[in-house]
Parts: structure tokens; sequence; C-alpha cells
């Protein structure tokens, strides 16, 4: 799968690292994958070659779901600039069949990774312009907590009811992000820290009822949250 040509573009020091990756991810490759992998060019060799000897990170996301690095070479979205809704609707889809808390989990961890796979190489392979890499962080958590808070509100108003004010008015939780998130400056280490909050005091609707605090719940996490944080917000 890798000719020996592909390292010769990268300082010696790197070289012995990035063909250790190459090993590992042929390994993985031949042993995850189901039908043998796709071959790759010389030019895709060498970018990932760069990519991996720039970010642990990203090579080791290669080697632990190579179908990963082939879905996204051969889907252009690498080449591709998100616009718009982009990641919402993405993930909007991911997510639509998705009947209870635990089924969130796996999606949201496939689109994370996916994603910062494709932002990682725009940045280190392609020269994407920090402005554009901050804004795709950005982004990507934004739908990452709105689409997980709209799917659990939904999935728990079947359990409890709609939390509502004193008065039975319908309260919608409110997010409120601080920190490099509310200023969209994220970059690849960042996690995000949160406020969730309800605009007033209040109970669910339903036949089981619980108390909607206007206190509110600060979390500092990487996102999409874990199973632990997803609970919490129960």
């Amino acid at each position: 799968m890798k000719k020996r040509s592909c390292l010769d573009h990268l300082p010696p020091e790197l070289q012995t690292q990035v063909s250790h990756y190459w090993q590992d991810f042929t390994a993985a490759s031949q042993r995850i994958m189901a039908s043998p992998p796709p071959s790759l060019s010389t030019s895709h060799q060498q970018a990932i070659s760069t990519l991996w000897a720039l970010s642990d990170y990203a090579a080791k996301l290669c080697i632990h779901n190579p179908s990963l690095l082939f879905e996204l070479l051969a889907s252009g979205d690498l080449h591709k600039t998100y616009r718009g809704q982009a990641y919402h609707q993405r993930l909007t889809k991911r997510v639509a069949t998705c009947q209870d808390p635990s089924s969130l989990f796996s999606p949201l961890r496939q689109f994370r990774h996916r994603e910062m796979l494709r932002i990682i190489w725009r940045d280190l392979v392609l020269g994407a312009p920090l402005k554009t890499t901050m804004r795709d962080l950005t982004r990507l958590a934004e739908s990452c907590v709105s689409i997980t808070c709209n799917k659990l509100h939904t999935m728990l108003q079947q359990r409890y009811g709609t939390p509502s004010d004193p008065n039975g008015m319908p309260l919608q939780l409110l997010i409120l992000a601080l920190g490099k998130l509310g200023a969209e400056e994220l970059n690849l280490s960042s996690d995000i820290d949160l406020i969730l909050v309800y605009p007033k005091s209040g109970q669910t609707n339903g036949a089981r009822r619980i108390d909607n605090e206007i206190s509110g719940m600060s979390i500092k996490t990487c996102f999409p949250w874990d199973k632990n944080e997803v609970m919490l917000c129960k």
C-alpha cells in the first residue's frame, strides 16, 4: 500500500515514526476492512505521510478506523468548504433514527471523528486559513451540542412531559457557550465550556414529573458529550 518515496519529503527524524504508522495502518486495514482496501496514489500517500507526521491524533484515528480515511478520500469532502448549515444537516441525518440516549453515542462519535480528521487534513495538508479552521471547529461543536440537546429534549419529553413554568407555559433549555466556543475561536485542542439553564424554574407536565431548575449547570467537556455527561444532563 505504501512506497518508501512517500516518506522522502519528511525530515529524517520523522520518517521512522510515520513508517511505523504506515505499518500499523496497513495491518489494521487488512484486519478490519471487509474487502481489500483501495490502492492509494503516490500523491495521497505523500499527503497522508505529511498528515501523520504533524498529527499523532490523526494517525491514530486512521489506524483505529482505516475505512474512515478511505471514505473521506473518495467523498471529495477534503477539498470541500462546508457552508451554511452543512454540519447541522449532516449530523441531523446521522441521528435521525436514534430513539433513546444510548443510541446517540455511536453516530455522534463517528461524526466527530470524521469531521475532525477532515478539518485537520485541510489545516495541515491543504493549508486552510486559521480563521477557516476555527470556524469549522466552532460549527462542528455547535452542531454536536445543539442536535444532541434537541434529540434528548424530545426523548425525555416522552418520558416526563414538557418542562413548564409555574403558569404551565412550555420552557426550552438554553445553552450558553463561554470561552473560545462563545467567541468562535475553537482550536484543535480546545474543550468547550457550557452553561445549561432554563428561563424559569418549574416542573415537567407528564405523569412522572421532575423539576427544571433556573440555576443552571456548568459543563466543561470535549464535544460530543460522553455517556456520563449525557446522563448528567438528564
